[in-house]
């Protein structure tokens, strides 16, 4: 899942459940806060959060250009300082 989906869900649903609420009682959400917390896993390595989960995605600015604070750095569990890939690149080099 892309973490632009999640907050274009999160910004439909706050305006789909305002305009129920409007519908049958004549009131809506005035501080209507959506968080998630979703995973993925990219070729096979630990999954990790994509979206950072403290963070209201209807409150959450987009910026098609820009930085979005509310996106989760990827964090690159084959890194130079990486047991697997410590191991894994002797491996390559006693072949």
């Amino acid at each position: 899942m892309s973490p632009v989906m999640a907050w274009q869900f999160a910004n439909w649903l706050e305006k789909r459940l305002n305009m129920e609420l409007r519908a049958q009682k004549n009131k809506s959400f005035k501080d209507l806060e959506i968080y998630c917390n979703i995973k993925t896993s990219f070729n096979g390595r630990p999954a990790q959060g994509i979206i950072d989960p403290s963070i209201g995605l209807t409150k959450a600015p987009y910026s098609p250009f820009g930085a979005n604070n509310w996106i989760a750095p990827y964090i690159n569990f084959f890194g130079r300082d990486n047991l697997f890939n410590q191991s894994f690149c002797h491996f390559l080099m006693n072949l």
